[in-house]
Protein backbone atom coordinates (compact mmCIF):
# COMPACT_ATOMS: atom_id res chain seq x y z
CA UNK A 1 0.00 0.00 0.00
CA UNK A 2 1.24 3.56 -0.78
CA UNK A 3 0.23 6.50 1.09
CA UNK A 4 0.43 9.78 -0.41
CA UNK A 5 0.18 12.68 2.43
CA UNK A 6 -0.08 16.66 2.61
CA UNK A 7 0.39 19.52 4.40
CA UNK A 8 -2.25 21.83 4.49
CA UNK A 9 -1.40 24.62 1.97
CA UNK A 10 2.07 24.12 1.85
CA UNK A 11 2.19 21.78 -1.46
CA UNK A 12 4.41 19.36 -0.27
CA UNK A 13 3.63 15.94 -0.64
CA UNK A 14 5.16 12.97 1.43
CA UNK A 15 4.98 8.95 0.63
CA UNK A 16 5.32 6.55 2.74
CA UNK A 17 5.32 3.09 1.36
CA UNK A 18 7.82 0.28 0.40
CA UNK A 19 11.46 1.50 -1.03
CA UNK A 20 11.98 0.84 -4.13
CA UNK A 21 15.28 -0.89 -5.40
CA UNK A 22 16.13 -3.45 -8.37
CA UNK A 23 14.81 -6.59 -6.54
CA UNK A 24 12.22 -6.88 -9.59
CA UNK A 25 14.60 -5.96 -12.17
CA UNK A 26 16.97 -8.62 -11.28
CA UNK A 27 14.49 -11.51 -11.56
CA UNK A 28 13.18 -10.29 -14.76
CA UNK A 29 14.18 -12.96 -17.99
CA UNK A 30 13.81 -12.33 -21.50
CA UNK A 31 10.47 -14.06 -23.08
CA UNK A 32 13.20 -14.93 -26.35
CA UNK A 33 16.93 -14.22 -25.32
CA UNK A 34 19.49 -12.88 -27.94
CA UNK A 35 21.22 -15.04 -29.76
CA UNK A 36 24.86 -15.04 -28.67
CA UNK A 37 27.09 -13.54 -31.47
CA UNK A 38 30.31 -12.04 -32.29
CA UNK A 39 30.39 -7.95 -32.52
CA UNK A 40 29.39 -6.72 -36.14
CA UNK A 41 30.97 -3.02 -35.76
CA UNK A 42 33.24 -1.60 -33.74
CA UNK A 43 33.92 1.99 -32.48
CA UNK A 44 37.21 3.64 -31.62
CA UNK A 45 37.42 6.60 -29.09
CA UNK A 46 40.40 8.71 -27.51
CA UNK A 47 39.98 10.21 -24.15
CA UNK A 48 41.76 13.44 -23.83
CA UNK A 49 42.14 15.82 -20.92
CA UNK A 50 42.91 15.59 -17.55
CA UNK A 51 40.17 14.17 -14.91
CA UNK A 52 41.06 16.64 -12.22
CA UNK A 53 37.57 18.56 -12.57
CA UNK A 54 35.85 15.12 -11.97
CA UNK A 55 34.72 14.03 -9.12
CA UNK A 56 35.14 10.12 -8.44
CA UNK A 57 32.64 8.41 -6.36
Amino acid sequence: MLVLAASAGCGHFTLYGPVLDLGLERQLRAATPLSIRTADRMITTELQGTMNGYAWS
